[in-house]
């Protein structure tokens, strides 16, 4: 990840717990910190499909060390480091299908605590990958353009909140052109990261799937 990206993310407005309490926008408010210079910036959402996943976030100034701590129902783990970045460690159990496992790191000066922030993240269950598999078979039976297929392929994503899968898709998917810009920026959005495009306006676009039901 650059600088310019997590630099970025250092400016994203975190709901203090007066904002959280009472409210009904789980989204908003389903992660907390302490300080609002810490916010992980990937996984995008709270729902994912990797049972290994890589956690980055914005760095915060003067930081000298981070530590990242990881509890699950069965296991947790702890690592310090001096970057904003990890991949998920070999040696430890991986994300279990529908379970929610709680990351929280920690922002050092040298000895001093400067900032913490808190977040869970929940595996999709596999009879839900399942569905979107069978979808994405369905979906490519369809004579799409590419800007289709990647629409609704989107679409099949959001329908499970799978935000990072929808944005890792998008990104990766350049040249876009302005269809494409404009449902990346919407995702930004959603994901509560509306800094991370240039584009203002979000997409409204149609889609030719539905998700198979259980």
């Amino acid at each position: 990840m650059t600088q310019d990206f997590t630099q970025k993310c250092r400016s994203r407005s975190i709901p203090s717990k007066q904002e959280c309490e009472g409210t009904q926008d789980v989204a908003k408010c389903s992660r907390s910190a302490s300080s609002e210079k810490l916010a992980l910036v990937r996984p995008f959402g709270d729902t994912i499909i990797d049972s290994n996943p890589t956690l980055e976030w914005a760095t915060v100034q003067g930081a000298t060390h981070y530590k990242v701590v990881v509890y699950g129902r069965d296991f947790n783990w702890e690592k310090i480091l001096s970057g904003n970045r990890i991949s998920y460690p070999k040696e430890q159990p991986k994300f279990k299908p529908g379970n929610s496992y709680k990351i929280t790191i920690f922002a050092y000066q040298k000895k001093e605590l400067i900032s913490t922030y808190r977040t869970a993240l929940f595996r999709l269950p596999e009879e839900e990958v399942a569905l979107i598999q069978q979808a994405i078979v369905q979906l490519r039976q369809f004579p799409l353009t590419r800007n289709e297929f990647l629409v609704d392929l989107d679409r099949v994503y959001m329908l499970r909140d799978l935000l990072d899968e929808s944005i890792q898709l998008l990104e990766q998917s350049a040249p876009r052109g302005p269809e494409l810009d404009k449902l990346l920026a919407q995702r930004y959005k959603d994901a509560g990261f509306p800094e991370l495009s240039t584009v203002t306006e979000g997409a409204q676009l149609p889609t030719k799937i539905m998700l198979p039901q259980k």
